[in-house]
């Protein structure tokens, strides 16, 4: 699964004077899932009050909750031959055949404040087609090589 940086999160990365920066070792990290009503421009998105990201979040139920979980296992390691790395546990949307979501396109990692406002996204991954969470647990594959690099 490939994740995509919005360009705001490259600013916050690089600590580019007024930007606010992100700290992907200590800040809570969550994983939000929206539907195709959403796309992502990432040279504009900057947080969950952009138009049409928060408001297009997947239905909450027994296996999402809103705004999605918090990452397990995040680490940042490196500098490795000039090689910084962001990686975390798989993400894990627990099966409900219930109330289940069944129209996730997107995953989007944010470092969560409480407010949309300043709940600042990072990346996003394209799923590749409307994932539910109705016929079984859905999970999202983090690669061995961690979910990004800055090199």
């Amino acid at each position: 699964m490939a994740w995509v940086m919005y360009d705001m999160f490259k600013k916050q990365a690089l600590g580019i004077s007024g930007q606010t920066a992100i700290n992907l070792a200590t800040g809570t990290i969550k994983c939000l899932l929206v539907t195709n009503s959403y796309t992502p421009t990432t040279s504009s998105d900057t947080s969950l009050a952009t138009t049409g990201v928060y408001s297009n979040q997947v239905s909450t139920g027994t296996g999402y909750a809103d705004r999605g979980p918090a990452l397990t296992s995040p680490t940042v390691t490196g500098p490795s031959s000039d090689t910084i790395t962001f990686s975390c546990s798989n993400i894990v949307f627990s099966q409900d055949a219930s109330t289940g979501f069944t129209n996730a396109q997107y995953a989007i990692l944010y470092q969560d404040s409480g407010t949309n406002s300043t709940s600042y996204l990072i990346c996003y991954a394209n799923l590749g087609g409307s994932m539910s969470n109705t016929g079984g647990s859905l999970t999202l594959q983090i690669s061995g090589s961690g979910v990004f690099s800055l090199a």
